[in-house]
């Protein structure tokens, strides 16, 4: 939801080895819709990629954004990694009611993370404090108005199954099963069944931000599912790509 792109910061290390990284950023007062944001990610891994195999891999709101950029070009990577994705936000009852809040009431609850309800979000005993302080700080980074405009895109956020039929890449679908925030298991489970060629990948005991947790090694869960690519080149350290 932060769309600054920080927070692979911890994951980034087991990586680097194997992947020229890119992290996409998202200007804090962007209101883009879904298909504006989907074409510019196109546009961005098209401009990127050369002849390398691609890696598209999205967290959350970026599993989403994801997902909607492969529904406008179904080719445009060789492999997706999709972490515990939001995409399951409008099945809720109470979502229509949380799109409507005012900025100023959105923003209360944003600060309500920082004032003691962060176990939704993430298990301080999993990650290490300064992460978790890197995590609020990323939240709280993005403007009322930006989070209220978010949450009403993955409020109305939609892929017809015969969408989710075109995506031949391999698929990786990771998913906490500790998730206090969204039911990251049976949205992943949900996916699975639609996408062609999808794998499924617990992690018993994770949160929802579960890239930032000390037990959870990106590179350790794609060399175990055989995702992962011969280490080449050491690349340069990730740089946030602004759309």
């Amino acid at each position: 939801m932060d769309g600054t792109g920080d927070l692979f910061f911890t994951q980034a290390p087991h990586l680097k080895p194997y992947f020229d990284l890119r992290a996409l950023a998202i200007p804090r007062t962007d209101l883009s819709s879904w298909p504006d944001l989907a074409k510019q990610v196109v546009q961005l891994i098209h401009h990127l990629a050369g002849y390398r195999p691609i890696y598209l891999c999205g967290e959350s709101f970026g599993a989403c954004l994801a997902l909607q950029a492969l529904s406008l070009a179904p080719d445009l990577a060789d492999y997706v990694i999709l972490i515990n994705g939001a995409s399951s936000l409008h099945r809720f009852p109470w979502e229509h009611w949380l799109t409507q809040l005012n900025p100023a009431a959105l923003g209360a609850i944003v600060k309500s993370f920082s004032l003691g309800y962060w176990p939704l979000l993430a298990d301080p005993s999993r990650i290490r404090p300064d992460h978790y302080q890197r995590l609020l700080g990323a939240i709280q980074s993005v403007p009322p108005l930006t989070m209220a405009w978010r949450l009403a895109l993955l409020a109305q956020f939609r892929l017809e199954a015969t969408l989710l039929h075109r995506l031949k890449a391999p698929t990786l679908l990771i998913a906490s099963l500790a998730d206090q925030l969204l039911p990251s298991l049976a949205e992943a489970q949900y996916l699975a069944t639609h996408l062609p060629n999808a794998r499924l990948y617990p992690l018993p005991h994770s949160g929802h931000a579960s890239l930032l947790e000390r037990q959870v090694n990106l590179g350790q869960i794609l060399a175990e599912t055989h995702f992962l690519p011969a280490p080449g080149r050491v690349p340069e350290p990730p740089q946030a790509v602004p759309l």
